[in-house]
């Protein structure tokens, strides 16, 4: 099968209907100005790197855990939300793009919560529910703020939506997706040059307006910014071998990582990675001292107190193991919080 490619808001719309995360996938760990990054490449006309899908069949749809992309992301991690699939006809689990395709979620229908400066984490005040803005006065070059770096547009992450003044005019990015129909966009932008016109906004600066917000809308709703190929194969251990591959450029994927997809997938009744994900957070906060061990961490765990060949290859994850370590969970987590 070859490439197909789609527009921005097409792949928004379909996104937790249609294109979910498989349990193999980490967690976002993306920054607010990596996302920003994102957005200025896009309308830049940049490319962006291909992505990669793995289409189900209906009958095999329940055989694997599909997760949510984030709406929210929050400094520090957040946990992908378990899908529900059910009445989904045409289900694809995104096997290279996550990060991508959740920035574009998070810059047009999400937020991203930051912690601010001097603030105690539990403390409620200490943090900031941010949404992606567009500054549409401002002239599209590098200038000093973005020189370092390289930024053309002037995308920043805001809690409010500040008033336009004779400087600036910040446009929340996903007010955009308004506009399902170019008619409604140019009426839109009709109605602001007017108002900008009334309030004696230069015409060299409402022009600036209208090309920032052309270029907004051409870059959602008209480019097909995504391009990517569908993997049809029903096989696991060829989608996987597929995903491993596919994310060699970026972060290694951790053996742990691997064990971690191939006990989700075989622990029936259980929620292994929901189940292993809660007790590491109740490791790292419920304990007397605060710890800093992760998933690897018990993984690792889950092999060696069940006697298992502590090389982390696949091969070595046969349903007898994940059955071993399935029966002697509960040893393994009083034994994990001993040592903690």
């Amino acid at each position: 099968m070859s490439y197909r490619s789609e527009t921005i808001a097409t792949a928004i719309g379909r996104m937790n209907r249609q294109y979910f995360l498989p349990a193999i996938q980490r967690e976002f760990v993306w920054k607010p100005e990596q996302i920003v990054q994102l957005f200025d490449s896009i309308m830049r006309g940049y490319p962006i790197s291909s992505f990669l899908f793995w289409e189900l069949k209906p009958e095999n749809r329940d055989k694997w855990q599909a997760y949510k992309f984030l709406e929210k992301a929050q400094h520090g991690g957040t946990h992908n939300e378990l899908a529900n699939t059910d009445g989904v006809t045409s289900l694809s689990l995104v096997l290279d793009g996550q990060q991508r395709l959740t920035s574009l979620m998070i810059g047009l229908r999400g937020t991203y919560i930051t912690k601010k400066k001097y603030k105690r984490w539990d403390n409620p005040d200490a943090w900031s529910a941010q949404r992606l803005h567009l500054d549409l006065l401002a002239e599209p070059r590098l200038d000093e703020d973005g020189a370092e770096s390289g930024l053309y547009y002037k995308f920043d992450f805001m809690e409010d939506e500040p008033e336009p003044d004779s400087e600036h005019y910040w446009f929340r990015v996903g007010r955009i997706l308004d506009f399902d129909e170019r008619q409604k966009f140019e009426a839109f932008l009709d109605e602001q040059d007017d108002a900008l016109s009334e309030r004696g906004l230069p015409r060299t600066d409402r022009k600036i307006f209208e090309r920032n917000l052309k270029r907004l809308y051409e870059a959602i709703h008209a480019d097909e910014v995504i391009a990517y190929y569908t993997e049809t194969d029903q096989d696991y251990d060829r989608a996987l071998d597929i995903f491993v591959r596919a994310n060699e450029g970026g972060t290694k994927l951790s053996k742990s990582d691997l064990l971690l997809s191939m006990v989700t997938s075989s622990w029936d009744g259980v929620n292994a990675r929901e189940e292993i994900f809660n007790f590491v957070d109740r490791v790292n906060t419920e304990l007397t001292r605060r710890n800093d061990f992760d998933k690897d961490f018990i993984m690792k765990a889950c092999l060696v107190l069940t006697d298992l060949p502590v090389a982390y290859k696949v091969q070595n994850f046969n349903n007898a193991n994940l059955t071993m370590i399935r029966k002697n969970w509960g040893g393994i987590r009083k034994s994990s919080r001993a040592r903690c």
